[in-house]
């Protein structure tokens, strides 16, 4: 185990401590039949782990890319897949649409994810 592998796990430990569950869904389409123009058997792939839910500093909100209302989420790395925008995470029955997710890596290995979030 790398020192960093270490440091997920202790991460993810923390985060399912003092975090809640948090449900990822991912939208996934299928094969495109250009006879139709339509996508084949839209379907949608859910992941579940930890995560624990902030708010940006004032200093952070500029209005563009972080908007008034937005949700800093850190997740864990047991979710499995990596959050990306248009994604849909569930936290405690409020839905919350994937702006922008920033692994934190400081070696080759995610520790973390730092997930901005917007209502959905």
């Amino acid at each position: 185990m790398s020192f960093y592998s270490g440091l997920a796990a202790t991460a993810s430990r923390l985060v399912e401590r003092f975090g809640v569950v948090i449900t990822l869904t991912k939208a996934t389409r299928a094969e495109y039949d250009p006879t139709t123009g339509t996508f084949l058997d839209d379907s949608e792939s859910v992941f579940t782990g930890y995560g624990v839910r902030d708010t940006y500093r004032n200093t952070e909100v500029d209005g563009t890319r972080i908007a008034s209302g937005d949700v800093r989420v850190y997740l864990s790395v047991v979710l499995s897949a990596d959050p990306s925008p248009g994604d849909v995470l569930t936290i405690e029955g409020e839905r919350l649409s994937v702006v922008e997710c920033k692994p934190i890596r400081p070696g080759a290995t995610v520790v973390l994810y730092d997930v901005q979030t917007r209502k959905a």
